[in-house]
């Protein structure tokens, strides 16, 4: 979404540093949301382990 934005921006103004800085931001969120899953999976597979252990 945030890339559609940047490049509407960057037609209307044609200034290319807000369209590379949108498209960062974007991808810092993509990062984001990655990094939130892979920390998540590692908690369910600690969680299994957990509970191996308690049986």
């Amino acid at each position: 979404m945030l890339k559609q934005i940047a490049w509407n921006t960057f037609k209307n103004t044609g200034n290319i540093n807000t369209f590379i800085e949108l498209k960062e931001v974007d991808k810092a969120i993509q990062n984001a949301e990655e990094n939130k899953l892979i920390n998540n999976e590692e908690i369910i597979k600690q969680e299994g382990i957990q509970r191996q252990w308690e049986l």
